[in-house]
């Protein structure tokens, strides 16, 4: 009767291991909703990616934010809401999610938004740049006499630039105003940003006209002047204008 009741209990528990081995199998929760989502959204599948995304982006997740705009920006959704786009965008950019960043200078960009603006759209690609710093991931190389190449350290690049831009090199006076305003190979110095994107503004590079512009507008390195930021968007050939944050 004893040894009849021992395997009578091994039984019993052997049968309660399988039951919940069982039960445990079939409560086993579904991948991140976050990670479908956005596997929908590469699938094209927008209604899905969409259910799965909004109540994280409702919930202040700067990622899920970031698609749920994506969504919403896309024009061949039917639910394509430019206003809406920007709403969850620009709450993913304010806690520093570079690509909503990115993002948001394309809508201001491409006359997406109701107050497409180009210096809008710089003030989020310019953020986006200096959120992201990714200096660890640069690397430059220079080719030798024997044709090996070998890298170059950042402060090589910026003196090779630096002796470029003094000879007139207009193109390496605009890296280097990129490279003093982002701050990524050397520390940042908006002054001599500035001072860099005029040389080659002055040496007719349009793209550090634009941006000397956009300085004089937005009071970085240099004073405000509505005037001359006027003037050298203008030489840039880009339709811009000084407008506020």
């Amino acid at each position: 009767f004893v040894v009849w009741m021992q395997r009578d209990n091994w039984l019993f528990s052997f049968v309660l291991c399988i039951s919940l081995s069982i039960i445990s199998f079939n409560v086993v929760p579904d991948a991140n909703p976050l990670e479908k989502g956005k596997s929908h959204f590469f699938s094209l599948e927008y209604d899905r990616a969409f259910k799965l995304l909004l109540p994280a982006a409702n919930n202040n997740h700067p990622e899920a934010q970031y698609y749920v705009g994506l969504l919403y920006s896309t024009e061949s959704w039917k639910k394509f809401d430019i206003n809406n786009a920007l709403k969850y965008l620009l709450s993913a950019a304010d806690q520093n999610y570079a690509p909503a960043m990115w993002k948001v200078g394309d809508i201001y960009e491409n006359n997406l938004a109701e107050n497409n603006s180009l210096v809008l759209a710089t003030d989020w690609y310019r953020k986006a740049r200096l959120t992201e710093k990714k200096q660890a991931m640069i690397q430059f190389l220079k080719e030798n006499p024997d044709g090996k190449l070998t890298p170059v350290s950042n402060d090589e690049m910026i003196n090779m630039l630096t002796k470029q831009a003094r000879a007139g090199d207009a193109e390496a006076q605009s890296k280097l105003g990129k490279i003093y305003d982002d701050g990524v190979l050397t520390q940042q110095d908006a002054t001599k940003a500035f001072e860099w994107y005029l040389a080659a503004a002055r040496n007719n590079n349009q793209h550090a006209q634009f941006m000397v512009g956009y300085f004089y507008c937005r009071k970085i390195g240099t004073e405000f002047n509505l005037e001359k930021s006027s003037q050298w968007f203008a030489r840039s050939g880009r339709k811009a204008q000084c407008v506020t944050q």
